[in-house]
């Protein structure tokens, strides 16, 4: 789960929607952004595979660019080895990560943390990006809005799909990296987290 904070462009968008509707709505963009107007907050709901590759590759950014074990993540993040591997597989075909082998091999990431963005990760494990129930067709019931190219609701959920996936793809994990260092250096927990 990763909250909003108050006041950012993000929520201010999203904000808007609960103004809109006026009620709790569902999915709203490609990631499954919820907005609840009760308690003010919004929330991206991801996947479990996403999650686990977006931390696996902060750990890796963390640890760049030195050689990382795939037992030292899963243990880390607390992470099902064999899921693990299978995830670290996809972003490795996608170009995120190198793998090494031998008795001090692992894991590093394909690329300098300045160059591998969040959507990049999200988009490689998940693939395309979810829409809104508005902004697709129902296939299975062969149904169609009828106001499908008139509807200003879904000219909205267009322009917040293209608001969320303009920000993951713009947040690079060498700004995670430094969010997290900024966030360990604040709590004084130099310990849980060696790099």
């Amino acid at each position: 789960m990763c909250e909003l904070s108050s006041g950012t462009r993000s929520e201010r968008i999203l904000g808007a929607w609960g103004t809109v509707c006026g009620a709790v709505w569902r999915e709203v963009d490609s990631v499954g952004c919820v907005w609840n107007p009760v308690f003010g907050t919004s929330h991206m709901r991801i996947s479990a595979k996403g999650e686990y590759a977006a931390k696996a590759v902060l750990y890796l950014s963390l640890k760049h660019p030195k050689v990382v074990t795939i037992h030292e993540i899963a243990e880390n993040h607390k992470i099902p080895l064999k899921y693990l591997e299978q995830i670290l597989l996809v972003l490795k075909r996608a170009g995120v990560l190198e793998s090494h082998r031998g008795v001090r091999g692992g894991y590093t990431l394909g690329r300098r943390p300045d160059q591998i963005s969040i959507g990049e990760v999200l988009r490689a494990v998940d693939g395309k990006f979810s829409r809104s129930s508005c902004v697709e067709v129902d296939l299975q019931r062969h149904h169609s809005c009828p106001e499908e190219n008139s509807c200003g609701l879904k000219q909205l959920w267009q322009d917040v799909q293209v608001a969320v996936e303009k920000i993951l793809f713009e947040t690079t994990f060498d700004e995670l990296r430094k969010r997290t260092l900024a966030g360990i250096a604040r709590e004084g927990n130099y310990v849980a987290f060696e790099v």
